[in-house]
């Protein structure tokens, strides 16, 4: 079975995921370089660290917070 990776729209630059995040898990969640804040992007495919300025994907509904896999916050 193909994990379903949340993927970022060319056009809008946004990422795009199929299934919401679970509350109790954004409650605790943490960046795990600097162990700040993460904020969910509205369509709530990615979790921003806006401190390291990464952005991490979300698959199957499970954040992907491996440093190395993050990508850079642009704008």
């Amino acid at each position: 079975m193909r994990a379903r990776r949340s993927r970022l729209e060319p056009r809008t630059g946004v990422y795009t995921s199929a299934m919401p995040l679970d509350a109790k898990l954004l409650q605790i969640i943490a960046c795990p370089k600097c162990k700040g804040r993460l904020e969910v992007r509205p369509d709530e495919g990615a979790l921003l660290c806006l401190a390291c300025r990464l952005v991490y994907p979300v698959v199957d509904e499970i954040p992907d917070l491996i440093i190395e896999d993050a990508l850079p916050l642009e704008g």
